[in-house]
């Protein structure tokens, strides 16, 4: 899975999950088409990475869901 972590203006950060392995790899911005924003999830066609709006929505709504479950939640400090 693609995601985009980090914007800059002339270059895009973006995390690669492999199974349990994560990199972040930078991309010129002139290979994304469409409009991108951070944490959009990507899709790739061969030569431009392009955003995919249900992917992105579904990690989003998971996310906030994890969110909302832990709120409920008392933090544990871990001893050092």
């Amino acid at each position: 899975m693609l995601i985009i972590e980090r914007i800059y203006d002339e270059f895009v950060v973006v995390e690669r999950s492999d199974g349990d392995e994560i990199s972040q790899i930078q991309i010129p911005k002139t290979l994304f088409s469409g409009e991108i924003s951070e944490g959009d999830v990507l899709d790739f066609d061969g030569s431009l990475y392009s955003p995919n709006p249900a992917l992105t929505a579904e990690r989003r709504a998971l996310i906030l869901k994890k969110q909302q479950e832990r709120k409920g939640k008392p933090h544990v400090k871990q001893s050092d």
